[in-house]
């Protein structure tokens, strides 16, 4: 019995259990949704900035709360850090700390067996957006998928579509990216892209994936690219209009090559050279913006993550004139340029990493096409394959003609579609010829590296146009 005078204040613990059991329920339907997203992000900053990082990006869109973050990284942070590439990680105070091997007690285990010993078993890193593993080559495509959609309180109130990494590879195959794939395939991409531009149409992929598709013709293939150059470009000499037809098709495969070379466009202002950046922008692998004067940021971002086909308008501007020297000097911009000219190109770059800079190695390789006035120069210049463009006569229409009207064509589809299964038809076959070319076709050391490509891909299609783009090589040589 209660003392006389004295208030007390009973507690309805019913309350209490109500709302710890809506919170319980919202951190489990949490974890089960971080399991799955968690396992496709690759990092090694585990602290609360890190989390804050992605909590609002693509990948996690503000999802996971950062006790699920921390729980998550505490459970499988064993797992995690053996798949990393480097020997450092943040911890989730934000101190950066060592990866230590673990000690292992027992005798019966000597030192050599922590290690890998057989190739088969190491984990190597290939570029998300195209690349080959085990003698199949892919394509990385952000697929749209339904999943379920959690309230706050943990509730499944309905579905959801978001973007899923995952690989159509030359098998036939569509495999989602996540760990456990990591782990099988023994592949590791060191970053998927948030945004990849929707090039290949969803029932077309589905139909290849279904063995469904229409075999592809390479002839047929080449044809129809050439027939989109000449509808709106007027070319003096017509074996450019395979050779922009060959370049196109090569970056559907150019993983498959050591180097890819650049494509520049050189003349007078109103001599074609944008529309046709433009017409190969509606057809190449991944085929960027048309840009000018592009900022470091970008250029990184579109060459590091997308792997795309990248244009640049007005090039000379990517150089300044040294007045001491009288010599034209590029800047960053154009080194990551010329490094993206072969497989073997890398660029530093400087990246806050907790309280730290540290410098990270780029590969920015990928096809690149250039348009000026002036010309380009240096390093860039000898790895390009130049075509001179000139004005149309007053006579020829297709002056008056821009493809940007007629974008929204099913044409500029229907040749992606073909391209993507090009590349994944036929890329093996292209890859034998280009290993295995032959010496006497006159070309030699750098003229033969930047023509090599496009030559092997187009002895493949016929011995008539591989030797009509042989005698154009061998008239384009860089003295």
């Amino acid at each position: 019995m209660d003392k006389p005078g004295r208030l007390v204040i009973k507690k309805d613990n019913s309350e209490i259990d109500r709302v710890k059991k809506q919170e319980n329920k919202k951190l489990e339907a949490e974890w089960v949704v971080a399991q799955s997203i968690l396992g496709q992000l690759i990092t090694n900053d585990f602290s609360y900035e890190g989390w804050e990082k992605h909590k609002d990006d693509g990948l996690l869109r503000d999802r996971i709360s950062w006790e699920t973050w921390k729980r998550y990284y505490t459970e499988n942070k064993e797992n995690v850090l053996n798949q990393l590439e480097g020997t450092q990680y943040i911890d989730f105070d934000g101190e950066i700390r060592e990866i230590q091997e673990e000690n292992y007690e027992s005798e019966e285990k000597s030192l050599e067996d922590d290690y890998i010993w057989d190739e088969k078993f190491v984990i190597e890193n290939k570029v998300f957006p195209m690349d080959i593993y085990d003698n199949t080559f892919f394509y990385g495509l952000l697929l749209p998928k339904t999943v379920d959609e959690v309230n706050k309180d943990g509730d499944v109130i309905g579905k959801k579509q978001i973007l899923s990494p995952c690989l159509i590879t030359s098998e036939k195959e569509l495999i989602p990216w996540n760990m456990q794939k990591k782990e099988e395939l023994k592949i590791n991409f060191n970053s998927i892209p948030f945004f990849i531009p929707k090039r290949w149409k969803l029932e077309n992929t589905k139909s290849f994936l279904d063995g469904r598709s229409e075999e592809i013709s390479p002839k047929k293939l080449i044809e129809k690219i050439k027939s989109q150059y000449i509808k709106y470009l007027a070319i003096r000499n017509d074996t450019w209009y395979s050779i922009h037809a060959l370049w196109d098709i090569g970056t559907y495969i150019y993983q498959a090559f050591e180097a890819y070379p650049f494509l520049e466009l050189r003349g007078i202002a109103g001599t074609g050279k944008t529309k046709s950046m433009t017409v190969s922008s509606y057809i190449s692998f991944n085929g960027g913006q048309i840009m000018v004067n592009p900022s470091e940021a970008t250029l990184f971002r579109e060459k590091d993550e997308i792997r795309g086909t990248s244009y640049f308008d007005e090039a000379e501007k990517l150089w300044v004139l040294n007045k001491f020297t009288k010599q034209y000097e590029g800047d960053v911009r154009t080194e990551l340029i010329n490094a993206s000219y072969t497989k073997e190109g890398k660029i530093p770059r400087q990246e806050k990493i907790g309280n730290k800079f540290i410098t990270k190695w780029y590969s920015p390789y990928g096809p690149t096409q250039l348009g000026s006035i002036a010309g380009l120069h240096g390093a860039t210049e000898t790895r390009a394959i130049t075509r001179i463009t000139t004005k149309s006569s007053n006579e020829d229409n297709r002056g008056e003609m821009e493809p940007t009207e007629d974008r929204k064509s099913p044409i500029w589809e229907e040749i992606r579609d073909e391209c993507y299964k090009f590349g994944l038809t036929y890329w093996k076959d292209v890859q034998d010829l280009y290993l295995n070319f032959p010496k006497d076709t006159g070309l030699k050391r750098r003229d033969l590296q930047i023509w090599k490509p496009l030559l092997s891909i187009a002895k493949f299609i016929s011995e008539d146009l591989f030797e009509e783009i042989v005698n154009t090589g061998t008239r384009n040589l860089h003295l």
